[in-house]
């Protein structure tokens, strides 16, 4: 008996095997991650990629001529804001100490852990800065002398805003700068505006862009400022467009215009160290959206 032979057609065959495949790496839908995946990706990715160069940067010297820094450090995390209603103060009514009038911040921090900045129970340490958490603070160290800016961003990129800190100073002297950060452009570039008092009782403001550091106030004696070592400051940046109003303990200290930056970026502290010594505690930290 003759048996009939039925020839596959090899096209067809090729395109059920596409089709198996594609059907293979559809997108799923996935559950967003917590602040503590979040933190613990972050530390991965640092770990496994040693290679990037943490510590590349050049000195933020004491002067009006702007220096070619680099960062000490790459952070960090990004983490949800709190949900808070929006403030409707408008900035034109805000007092000396805009705090006081703006309400329930519309995001904020307790030092309990550094979750919000992607600082673990091992902390971060370089040759020039050292971040940990300890005892409901988030401690920021610099062993340099040659004032090398280290700095710690968190997630939100809040545009017209009030944005606070509380800091303690443990261990600071002379020239040692600190103080936050706001409308950074991203993690790893350093670009943002600069706003420090330093350990002398002082005050001053820089934008580091795409052309590198530009001094915008240059170091001026702040009256309410508290110097030297074991002394706390709360210290606040109004950024309503291109004004920038800077605060020193519910004090104005100087009013600006400057668009060198767009509107809205990621905000956190820095510290630069001028005396090999320099030890500050990050207590608190909010901001509050601006109509």
């Amino acid at each position: 008996m003759n048996r009939k032979t039925t020839k596959k057609n090899p096209i067809l065959i090729a395109l059920f095997l596409i089709l198996m495949l594609a059907s293979c790496n559809l997108p799923q839908k996935q559950a967003a991650p917590s602040e503590e995946d979040v933190a613990t990706a972050v530390a991965q990715t640092l770990t496994a990629e040693p290679v990037l160069p943490l510590t590349t940067d050049e000195p933020l010297l004491p002067s009006s001529t702007p220096a070619p820094d680099e960062p000490t450090i790459t952070p960090t995390e990004q983490v949800p804001p709190t949900e808070t209603p929006t403030p409707t103060i408008t900035p034109t009514n805000i007092p000396d100490d805009p705090a006081s009038a703006l309400g329930a911040p519309i995001w904020e921090r307790d030092m309990v852990n550094g979750t919000a900045f992607g600082i673990g129970p091992e902390g971060y340490e370089d040759e020039n800065t050292r971040i940990y958490m300890e005892s409901g603070v988030m401690v920021l160290e610099s062993a340099s002398s040659l004032g090398y800016r280290g700095w710690r961003l968190t997630s939100p990129t809040p545009q017209n805003m009030y944005l606070q800190a509380t800091f303690n100073t443990p261990s600071c002297s002379g020239k040692d700068l600190y103080g936050l950060v706001f409308r950074a452009k991203d993690y790893s570039s350093g670009q943002g505006y600069y706003f420090g008092i330093t350990c002398s009782g002082q005050y001053n403001l820089s934008r580091w862009d795409g052309n590198g550091t530009t001094t915008l106030i240059d170091s001026k004696p702040g009256e309410v400022i508290l110097s030297g070592a074991g002394k706390t400051n709360r210290i606040g940046v109004l950024a309503n467009g291109n004004n920038l109003k800077l605060y020193a303990n519910g004090k104005l200290l100087e009013e600006i215009q400057d668009s060198g930056l767009p509107n809205g970026g990621h905000i956190g502290v820095f510290l630069a160290g001028s005396s090999g010594n320099l030890k500050v505690e990050l207590d608190h930290m909010a901001y509050w959206n601006l109509q």
